[in-house]
């Protein structure tokens, strides 16, 4: 028979264990709701750098006239900063451009940039089926580190004239923040359409691009992942450093987050909800 004091010890016993727990549950959902901001945060960093990275390797290609076969050389706008060099070799379906920045420059929007980016073209890169790999050798932007492989293949149908279309793929695209060391790395396969601009295409400034369909995931340094999938339509323009339009979800095993770039607005913000809950939203600031 249990005494009145060993009861109570016991009963005692179980609603401290019990409160542990509580507390260590609330903490592991606290503790999950973080990483999704974290990881929410850091894809709509990659968006940022990708996007400028995309506007350098397009611009390389229109100076060095290989965006259509036969094109003749015309004047156009120049996304490269003055100290990067373009280099050229071999011929299609591997002719090469490189893109040296060196030790660095910052632009006259104040972007810095220093290192490599290497860019393979089997065709010229608005023909259809033609493939151009993008890879990086210890590229810089702005305080961030960008490797890996990004990959486009046109897949404009009947080469029109009126749209163009490419699928994208990040192939463990790394991007490393220099100012603490903390990584993260990020897979995506997404369909991007140029519906403005086309006609025109030494003139960057009017062009403008829908990402209707994509997904992929990201992963931090300490190995939590979220998978991402395009809700709504992203809208990009040349004219603006950041997605204006759109949202993106993330998804984990006990929480979900949206990433919503807003209504059209060129500005650099963007929102990330978890859970549908508004509560539960914070402004996210974009570099």
């Amino acid at each position: 028979m249990y005494s009145y004091k060993q009861l109570l010890t016991s009963l005692l016993g179980l609603l401290i264990l019990g409160f542990i727990s509580c507390k260590k549950a609330e903490n592991t959902s606290s503790d999950e709701v973080e990483t999704a901001y974290d990881l929410s945060s850091k894809q709509a960093i990659s968006d940022v750098l990708t996007d400028d990275v995309n506007n350098l390797v397009f611009s390389a290609i229109d100076l060095n006239n290989f965006s259509f076969k036969n094109q003749s050389s015309t004047t156009m706008e120049n996304a490269l900063p003055p100290c990067a060099s373009v280099a050229l070799s071999g011929v299609f379906p591997n002719r090469i451009i490189t893109i040296d920045f060196g030790s660095g420059c910052t632009d006259t929007f104040g972007i810095f940039r220093s290192g490599i980016i290497h860019i393979q073209l089997t065709d010229s890169v608005r023909s259809y089926g033609s493939i151009a790999t993008v890879t990086f050798d210890n590229f810089h932007i702005k305080r961030f580190k960008k490797e890996g492989t990004v990959i486009w293949t046109n897949q404009t149908p009947n080469n029109s004239i009126n749209f163009r279309t490419w699928n994208r793929q990040a192939l463990n695209v790394k991007i490393t923040d220099t100012t603490d060391g903390r990584y993260w790395i990020h897979n995506s396969v997404k369909t991007i359409t140029q519906y403005e601009g086309t006609a025109t295409p030494r003139f960057r400034y009017d062009d403008k691009y829908k990402i209707y369909n994509g997904s992929g995931s990201v992963t931090n340094n300490a190995g939590a992942t979220m998978t991402t999938l395009i809700l709504d339509t992203l809208n990009k323009s040349f004219a603006c450093p950041h997605i204006d339009k759109g949202s993106i979800k993330f998804e984990r095993t006990n929480h979900y987050a949206v990433l919503d770039y807003g209504n059209g607005g060129c500005d650099n913000i963007a929102t990330v909800t978890i859970d549908g809950n508004s509560a539960n939203t914070r402004t996210i600031i974009l570099p």
